[in-house]
């Protein structure tokens, strides 16, 4: 999917690697943030939360679905009605021409058929000249140097200030104002990387919007809720995606496109949030490399088998129904979770320690 590119528009990555660059830097500062309250909330309490976030998404994904198969069928009602149109004068010219014995200039119609044909494939690319793979990277280079630098700079952080996992590499205190300066640091560090990546990508952001003021509102809410993204994966254990793909479907972004950006940015906050996990001694590995190789392997067949029918049956929809079927199946096992929780294990509504 990386190197997948917009149907319409070939010189250009379905990924939005100018929004990721200022959007990713934003979501890894909030997963620091986010750790520390995983730490100090009660387990219930996040359980909770979860829950919670997870029957408000369930019901927009609804909403959205619905909405947006209601717009497939009314356009596919309205080119099925054009076609057969096209098919009813088509018939009678063939009828007129048999009943007058003229013979139809079948090249001429074949090459204008043709010619539309193209027009309808090519779109606006027709006007483009076609760019290599290897030409569309080298312009998202900058991009990639600011993804990683924010990425190494959380994770540097985190191992700077260590936790009960691992130690501090420089052996400073949890607690210690050293500590809370470094976590400073990074924070600022990343709204940095984030104001130079949208500097870079104004331009690019510019020709987008097409002077659509609406469209610049939803690219700053999408920045400013990448912030907050962050915090409530770190707090709740998810990826970014999960949070942050209903959101960019709910404001109205494109499906295909709002899949591409979400699952593209889990990859980051993900190995992230797993990374600051692993060093405040939250996640045992002994246990999780069986539940990451099986949910990469899933992830993997299932973004195969999406493509394919969405292609197939030219639905976008697809994909929302998808989440919505996920986070139902969520909905109904979380709430039955966090009651055993609560009723079993001690400790379920405790306050714990940032440190």
């Amino acid at each position: 999917m990386w190197n997948e590119r917009k149907e319409g528009l070939r010189n250009n990555f379905l990924i939005s690697y100018e929004m990721a660059a200022a959007m990713i830097p934003l979501l890894l500062c909030g997963t620091m943030i986010g750790v520390l309250l995983s730490k100090f909330l009660p387990p219930a309490v996040v359980t909770g939360c979860l829950v919670l976030y997870l029957v408000y998404s369930t019901w927009k994904m609804f909403e959205k679905a619905r909405q947006i198969t209601k717009k497939e069928n009314t356009e596919r009602a309205k080119l099925t009605a054009i076609q057969q149109q096209n098919n009813s004068e088509m018939n009678t010219v063939i009828q007129d021409n048999q009943d007058s014995q003229v013979a139809l200039p079948d090249t001429e119609g074949r090459q204008q058929a043709k010619d539309l044909e193209l027009q309808m494939e090519c779109g606006d690319d027709q006007e483009e000249v076609p760019l290599t793979t290897g030409q569309m990277l080298k312009k998202q280079l900058c991009n990639f140097f600011l993804l990683l630098s924010s990425y190494f700079f959380v994770l540097i952080i985190a191992l700077l200030r260590g936790g009960e996992g691992k130690g501090s590499v420089i052996g400073i205190n949890p607690c210690s104002e050293a500590s809370w300066l470094l976590l400073l640091s990074g924070q600022l560090l990343g709204f940095a990387v984030s104001l130079m990546a949208y500097h870079q990508n104004k331009h690019i952001y510019k020709a987008e919007d097409q002077g659509i003021a609406e469209k610049k509102k939803l690219r700053k809410k999408i920045l400013i809720m990448s912030y907050f993204t962050g915090i409530a994966a770190g707090t709740l254990g998810i990826g970014g995606g999960m949070i942050l793909g209903p959101f960019m479907l709910a404001l109205g972004m494109e499906p295909t496109i709002a899949t591409a950006l979400s699952g593209f940015t889990v990859l980051f906050t993900s190995s992230s949030t797993t990374s600051q996990f692993i060093i405040a001694g939250a996640i045992h590995l002994q246990h999780a490399w069986v539940l990451m190789i099986f949910s990469l392997i899933g992830s993997f067949i299932g973004n195969l088998i999406l493509k394919r029918l969405i292609k197939k049956y030219k639905r976008p929809s697809l994909v929302i129904w998808v989440i919505f079927g996920i986070l139902m199946l969520s909905c109904c096992v979380l709430p039955a979770q966090t009651i055993y929780n609560a009723i079993v294990k001690q400790g379920a509504f405790a306050f714990g320690g940032v440190c």
